[in-house]
């Protein structure tokens, strides 16, 4: 199944060194870009790509604590979904507002 992510390279703030090649080495992606992304009014590069998995919850909620993230958006067959951090006290839902998807223009398009 082919499941669009986002997923934020910020933590409390600051993007960790080698947060993006950490993030590519646990998720796995096809595809991916780097885009300008913002999660909770703080503006931060985000790590837009395609998986294949056929259960996407599972691999992106473990790469959301090992990665130190609240969360990672995701569309699986057209439904957004939320991979929460099951440490973390806040239980995020899924908005199409804040979600870049694959298609879009600008950001840097890199196969791995």
């Amino acid at each position: 199944m082919e499941t669009i992510i986002n997923v934020g390279l910020s933590v409390d703030g600051i993007e960790p060194k080698d947060q993006l090649f950490k993030t590519i080495e646990l998720v796995k992606p096809s595809y991916w870009r780097v885009e300008q992304g913002e999660w909770n009014g703080v503006k931060e590069r985000c790590m837009v790509g395609v998986i294949h998995d056929p259960h996407p919850e599972r691999i992106l909620t473990a790469a959301t604590v090992m990665l130190n993230q609240d969360a990672i958006a995701y569309i699986a067959n057209g439904v957004g979904y939320v991979a929460n951090n099951p440490l973390g006290k806040y239980r995020w839902e899924f908005n199409m507002e804040f979600f870049r998807p694959i298609t879009h223009t600008g950001g840097i398009s890199l196969k791995l």
